[in-house]
């Protein structure tokens, strides 16, 4: 690596190099040269999804971690993969210990890169190719990059693609320079898109593997969708690309916008957005959020909406902007057909709890739904049911097979989105009243609550299942021990009651102490903190409240508090306590002012929030 320490280009060193070896400075150095600069112009860019111009792959790339086992390649089963989740539910894709990419690439001369749709895996063979070109990797190699679908569309030999690669460099007859590095191994190929190559080409399939056989001394990256047949290269070890964690998706944030606080804010915005954040683990969704967030400087508040605009992205829009047409095993479902597939699959699995779900299960569900198709076949169901789970996990990465045969939805964020997308398709049968009676004070279904509101858009029907929700709360809040706290509340404040809204968000600043209290937050000096954050909660709910009347308001808030220690707070009591705010919460989140509800309902549920 001595030549890469001396202060010359890349292309500049890779063409010393080159030379060097073989004893031709010229032409051989002079063409690789050439061929370097020119594939540094062409390829130091992306075009990003959504976007007319292309950006220089700096502005995008990231350090990316590999697992070194696919989780496909892993053995769990549903129950043993939903423990190992804890309390970090919307994490259905977290890995342990993967390991810097860069590293596994140096490291292994012939690698398989599998990954989900938009997991960022031509990303990570164009910028391989570019650390190549400019002496960054711990081996010297003239870097070849192959898109196979292109490649495959010219209907010519890969050799001759090649060839032409260089020819385009202004290199005339360059054809046995390219034959001689091939066999003394000087290059490092990069096949891109082995997915994109059509299962019915053996003939493209059949000249990769023997092109691997005739230079097999060369370095060798494939990049493959995960669902797809890429198990036809022996001696490459297939690893899989991460999800971005949480320090990926500050870097790639920063890079994107360059302006540290438009960086800031839109990290701070994720962060305070876990189901929209969870989404961001995935290159083509962070992408997409950076782009709806640059033109806005801020996320809608309609999640249900920019979570379709994601799986509409996944649905059609991806392979569509590359001009991928993939085998047609969906059995010609619209685009809608498949949505509804996908809702019917998430709501019934996340009714039963299930986050990961067996391979037979899922199959049996898509089953059930192209049984009632027109022009279904009993005899065929069950092969088709396989086809349609596979082309969903290689076509779109909606749905991943997390262990062998054990598969869940790609983020927890898409199950509750179609599960919410089921519901309301189906209200007609009652489903919205099902879910508030049901499943309103259980925090698992609170996204998909707020999901529903978001999606509805006739205001007769909103109307309806907000007002279900507050009439549900106050059901709860009828017990005589709850109702009892809640006057006692009133009187230690002493609240003037002709006043709603003044006194029910005093109601809440007296909840978010006692909570605070309760998890032990609220300890010496911190008891003033709480009591700020109370304060904003508070001010951020009702305009009304001013800043002076918050100083009045500080001894009976330190009351409040005082009475939330005096041991007269029983377990029992404060579970309920957690609960009637909770639930109020969602009320408000399915009160935000993009759902469709007529105004004087919102006023009257505003004025009486917290006051049973």
């Amino acid at each position: 690596m001595e030549l890469f320490r001396q202060g010359l280009t890349g292309a500049d060193k890779l063409a010393k190099w080159v030379g060097e070896k073989v004893g031709e400075h010229d032409p051989l150095g002079f063409a690789v040269k050439r061929y370097g600069e020119r594939m540094l112009e062409h390829h130091n860019q992306m075009q990003i999804f959504g976007q007319t111009k292309p950006r220089p792959l700096s502005d995008i790339v990231v350090d990316v971690e590999i697992l070194e086992q696919p989780n496909y390649l892993t053995y769990f089963t549903p129950e043993e993969l939903q423990e190992r989740l804890g309390a970090d539910e919307r994490h259905l894709g977290r890995r342990s210990n993967p390991k810097p990419g860069q590293q596994v690439i140096e490291d292994t001369p012939k690698l398989t890169v599998l990954g989900k749709p938009g997991a960022g895996k031509t990303t990570l063979l164009k910028w391989t190719m570019v650390q190549a070109l400019q002496g960054t990797l711990a081996f010297n190699a003239v870097p070849i990059f192959v898109p196979l679908k292109e490649w495959a569309d010219k209907g010519i030999t890969l050799l001759a693609y090649i060839v032409d690669q260089f020819r385009m460099c202004g290199l005339p007859e360059p054809q046995a320079m390219i034959k001689h590095m091939l066999k003394q191994g000087k290059c490092l190929v990069l096949f891109d898109g082995y997915d994109e190559v059509p299962n019915g080409d053996k003939e493209a399939i059949y000249q990769l593997q023997d092109f691997v056989k005739a230079y097999p001394t060369n370095r060798y990256l494939l990049s493959c969708r995960i669902a797809a047949n890429h198990q036809t290269f022996v001696g490459f070890q297939l690893v899989e690309v991460a999800d971005f964690s949480d320090d990926q998706i500050q870097a790639f944030i920063r890079r994107w916008f360059k302006d540290e606080k438009q960086a800031e804010s839109c990290w701070i915005q994720l962060k305070e957005r876990p189901s929209v954040k969870e989404l961001a683990s995935t290159p083509l969704l962070l992408t997409m959020l950076c782009l709806r967030f640059d033109k806005g400087g801020a996320f809608t508040e309609n999640r249900a909406e920019l979570y379709e605009r994601s799986v509409r992205a996944l649905l059609e829009e991806w392979d569509a902007t590359r001009n991928v047409k993939r085998d047609q095993i969906y059995l010609n479902l619209s685009v809608r057909q498949k949505e509804m597939l996908l809702a019917q699959v998430a709501e019934s699995t996340f009714r039963e709890e299930k986050y990961f779900m067996h391979q037979r299960i899922l199959k049996n569900r898509i089953g059930q739904f192209i049984a009632e198709l027109p022009g279904s076949e009993d005899d065929k169901i069950s092969a088709d049911s396989y086809r349609v789970l596979k082309a969903i996990e290689a076509n779109h990465g909606l749905l991943v097979e997390r262990a062998e045969g054990v598969y869940s939805f790609s983020h927890l964020t898409f199950q509750e989105y179609f599960t919410a997308m089921h519901l309301e398709a189906n209200r007609d049968e009652g489903t919205l009243d099902i879910l508030v009676k049901d499943h309103l004070f259980d925090p698992r279904w609170r996204e998909v609550i707020v999901l529903v509101s978001g999606l509805l858009t006739s205001r007769t029907v909103v109307d309806r299942y907000v007002l279900s929700i507050r009439r549900r709360i106050s059901q709860f809040a009828g017990g005589s021990t709850l109702a009892n706290f809640l006057n006692r509340c009133a009187a230690l404040v002493e609240a003037d009651l002709s006043h709603k809204p003044a006194a029910s968000r005093i109601r809440l600043m007296i909840f978010a102490l006692i909570r605070a209290r309760v998890r032990g937050l609220a300890v010496g000096q911190d008891i003033d903190r709480v009591l700020d954050r109370s304060r904003d909660l508070a001010q951020t709910l009702d305009k009304t409240l001013v800043t002076s009347g918050f100083r009045e308001l500080d001894l009976k808030l330190r009351l409040a508090l005082d009475h939330a220690l005096d041991n007269t707070l029983g377990v029992a009591l404060i579970e309920l306590i957690e609960t009637y705010v909770r639930a109020n919460r969602i009320l408000l989140d399915c009160l935000a002012p993009y759902v469709v509800v007529s105004k004087s309902l919102r006023e009257d549920i505003l004025e009486g929030l917290l006051l049973e």
